[in-house]
């Protein structure tokens, strides 16, 4: 039986939609009508999948769905898609309807529940609808790459500032890096995450999206700074309320290119007072 999807004629007139470009306004439509949706908003379909629906290029469909990640939009978690912002939409729902969400939450897999974004369950809340990860911390999202899980070796530490850092010279990693190959690359992503949730009580785990930007910052900083920059987000309120790790390594913004990091060294000091305990090991 076919579904029908209900999309209000100001979807054109959105802030956000209105200035996405045509292939981005298309993919988000798409992510709201196609047919995988589901009534509570979270449901699994893979790249390829969008790709022939869309005729968006997979390799676009990465930098398109990051975007929407990053700006809290969407989450793809291991092949699944979160729509945000949808329970605010999910109006005059009888008991029926509640009872029928809570049902398609409790089946959904447990490991792509626990990455699913705070902002989505507290939408829930607001409904009425009464699950396990309703006051779950976890905000974290996974990879919009449809590649493989590499096998990370974590060699090195952060706090160790080689004189000449062990890719120096060499050819680019596959993450674009010049100072490191691409298993401490990975090995980074995964201690920087570890050092977040230690300093702010999170539980992010998809190490995956943030490798490419964490070989980026790792060409302009020393580990010890990005170190303390993450520290540093304690003592500043948007942070604090709002910040996340794919926020805080982004290289770009809707107003052009930004640095996190230089902004939050520069308002709240360097790395001269990192301690041996919050320094990031790779």
């Amino acid at each position: 039986m076919a579904k029908q999807r209900q999309i209000n004629t100001r979807f054109w007139r959105d802030n956000y939609i209105a200035k996405l470009r045509p292939q981005y306004k298309l993919l988000f439509l798409y992510l709201l009508t196609n047919p995988e949706t589901t009534f509570c908003g979270i449901y699994e379909i893979p790249f390829q999948q969008i790709s022939l629906d869309t005729g968006i290029e997979v390799k676009n469909l990465a930098e398109i769905i990051h975007m929407f990640m990053e700006d809290d939009k969407v989450a793809y978690i291991e092949g699944w898609v979160c729509l945000i912002n949808h329970p605010r939409y999910l109006v005059h729902l009888s008991e029926n309807h509640k009872k029928g969400l809570e049902r398609e939450i409790k089946e959904l897999p447990k490991a792509i529940l626990e990455g699913i974004p705070k902002a989505y369950w507290e939408g829930m809340h607001s409904l009425g609808i009464v699950t396990q990860y309703i006051t779950s911390t976890s905000t974290s999202t996974s990879t919009p790459t449809p590649t493989p899980t590499p096998t990370p070796t974590p060699n090195g530490s952060w706090e160790a500032e080689a004189s000449t850092p062990p890719n120096e010279g060499k050819s680019k990693s596959s993450y674009g890096s010049t100072k490191y190959p691409d298993e401490e690359i990975e090995g980074a992503a995964q201690a920087f995450l570890e050092l977040w949730n230690k300093t702010h009580g999170t539980s992010y785990t998809a190490w995956k999206p943030i490798t490419q930007n964490i070989a980026y910052w790792l060409e302009q900083y020393s580990p010890a700074d990005i170190s303390r920059a993450v520290i540093n987000v304690k003592q500043d309120k948007w942070w604090r309320d709002k910040g996340s790790p794919v926020k805080f390594l982004r290289t770009k913004n809707k107003n052009g290119e930004c640095d996190n990091i230089a902004e939050l060294l520069h308002a709240h000091g360097k790395s001269e007072n990192v301690s041996h305990a919050d320094k990031m090991v790779f």
